[in-house]
């Protein structure tokens, strides 16, 4: 599984908030998760940092800081040597390192079911445009890892300039090698701000396109809305139901609207106003995806510009 985001988005924290879940049984994001050993292999982050944030991550999710220890296991490699690969200049023949060996070794002897790696950029020597070295490393590397130890393997890594839109690195051979890809991006139109989407990019064996409105709050993620709310374990999330994304746009829209006061909202304004309105309501929210809902507010005779119909 590949796990893209810009740096400081937060997918360091969203793993580690799921290797926390994973290894306490306790659902991942209103997910259900199936209890397993977690090993975190995390060159950004140093000891005192990842402790602070375990911390705060077990109380957002309700549990003791030390429920998951057996579980869990973490590593700071912050300022180590973490190439896990090497590309030979005259052979062009790519060799595991020795930091690679005692990764393996240590995941095999942990028991771990799932191995997450942080970042592709601290542990892939090669280059990333380099399509046989990126195959190379994402099957007989990352891949080997998985297979010897019996795990799922998790690795982070950031997008490129030209990726950016769909959350891939370099060579296209990132996203063929892989299962699975995953994109943590702020709302499309925002740089920062507590509002994350959590999109599905690729899925051999899922469907393809979901994604999860997310929140951070207190040291951890939140969810907002889902496009499949039905998969989420209502019971497991506070103020009960996960409304889908289009509802949950939609409500938004209706309290900024309150919040214009009565003012008239010409369509090629809407959206800014509303937003002037009551920023808070409409973070989690893209442009077009505010437009949607105010398209079909009117189209159902739910709003008129200028008027303060709520929904019904």
């Amino acid at each position: 599984v590949l796990l893209y985001g810009e740096g400081g988005v937060g997918k360091t924290l969203l793993a580690h908030q799921y290797a926390i879940a994973a290894a306490t049984g306790t659902p991942w994001l209103g997910q259900e998760t199936r209890q397993a050993r977690v090993m975190c292999f995390f060159c950004e982050d140093g000891e005192d940092e990842l402790h602070r944030r375990h911390v705060d991550i077990s109380r957002a999710l309700g549990v003791d800081p030390g429920a998951s220890d057996g579980r869990l296991r973490i590593a700071s490699r912050k300022y180590g040597d973490n190439l896990l690969a090497l590309w030979a200049r005259n052979t062009g023949a790519m060799r595991r390192t020795a930091v690679w060996e005692q990764l393996r070794g240590d995941a095999m002897l942990f028991g771990a079911d799932v191995l997450i790696v942080d970042t592709l950029a601290d542990t892939f020597g090669g280059s990333e445009i380099d399509r046989s070295q990126v195959n190379s490393f994402v099957k007989s590397c990352l891949g080997r890892l998985a297979s010897e130890v019996g795990c799922t393997v998790v690795a982070l890594g950031h997008p490129s300039v030209g990726g950016r839109a769909e959350g891939r690195s370099g060579s296209t051979a990132w996203a063929n090698a892989a299962r699975s890809r995953i994109y943590l991006q702020y709302p499309k139109g925002a740089t920062n701000g507590n509002a994350r989407d959590l999109v599905t990019t690729k899925a051999n064996y899922a469907a393809l396109g979901a994604h999860i409105k997310l929140k951070w709050q207190s040291g951890a993620f939140a969810v907002v809305s889902a496009t499949h709310p039905g998969k989420i374990d209502l019971n497991a999330l506070n103020g009960g139901s996960v409304p889908t994304v289009e509802l949950a746009v939609e409500v938004a829209v209706n309290l900024a609207w309150d919040a214009t006061d009565g003012a008239e909202l010409p369509a090629s304004k809407a959206v800014g106003l509303l937003r002037q309105a009551l920023p808070d309501a409409l973070a989690s929210y893209a442009d077009a995806e505010v437009q949607g809902a105010l398209q079909r507010m009117r189209l159902r005779g739910d709003v008129i510009e200028g008027d303060k119909k709520r929904l019904a």
